[in-house]
Formats: structure tokens, C-alpha cells, sequence
């Protein structure tokens, strides 16, 4: 996927397999395999270009990895909030920083203050 990623325009199997498949001793056909499985799931889109694929992400990096974690977390919302504070709280210093940062121009009150919906979320405020 970092491949994909990092290229700008759509590539074929035997792209991929040139640039990781050498590095890891993958055969060509994991490398399609793992492709094929990849736009199966959505992960990936595939387009027709003659008689080969031409693969792109489907969403960006932070996209992806914020949905597979949101279908991770669990759906009790006090257990939700009890995994994201677990994570936050394992980030290095300067993550958090960056994060309460964010967090400051999504929310829309102070940060640390309640509003009128994180108010009746109970005591995890």
C-alpha cells in the first residue's frame, strides 16, 4: 500500500513486483494475488488497460487506518472512549501535542470544556 501511496498514477502488478517484489523475494503471483485481494476488499481500485490492471488507492493512508480502527474499536461507547484514551495515553509527548492541537480545530468548544453534547456523555468528559 505505501507504494501506492507514494505513486502518483495508477500501476501494474508487474510495477509493484519490480520495485517490492525483488526487495522481499515475493513471486509476481503473490504480488497479483495480494492486488487482486486488495481491490476485492475496496482497499484498492483496479481499471482495465489493455490486457493488464492498472491498481491506485482507494483512500488516502490516514483514510484507511481511521476506518480499520473505528471497525475495531468496540461498540459500547464508554468502552470506545476507554480504548482511544489507552492509545492516546501510549502516543509519545510530542503526538499528543499534535493531536490536542487538531483536536482543537475539529471541536467546537475550548478544548477541556464541555459542550452541550460532550456534556451528557457522563463522567469520561
Amino acid at each position: 500500500m505505501d507504494l501506492l501511496w507514494r505513486t502518483p498514477t495508477p500501476v501494474t502488478v508487474r510495477q509493484v513486483h519490480d520495485v517490492i517484489g525483488a526487495e522481499r523475494k515475493l513471486a509476481y503471483t503473490t504480488v497479483l494475488t495480494v492486488l487482486d485481494r486488495l481491490a476485492k476488499k475496496a482497499i484498492v481500485r483496479r481499471t482495465r488497460a489493455g490486457r493488464h490492471w492498472l491498481y491506485r488507492p482507494a483512500s488516502t493512508m490516514p483514510d484507511l487506518v481511521a476506518t480499520q480502527l473505528l471497525q475495531t474499536l468496540p461498540d459500547v461507547p464508554a468502552d470506545r472512549v476507554a480504548c482511544l484514551i489507552e492509545l492516546v495515553g501510549r502516543l509519545p509527548a510530542a503526538e499528543r501535542s499534535a493531536l490536542a492541537a487538531a483536536l482543537q480545530t475539529v471541536l467546537p468548544g475550548p478544548l477541556g470544556q464541555p459542550t452541550q453534547t460532550s456534556a451528557s456523555t457522563g463522567p469520561l468528559n
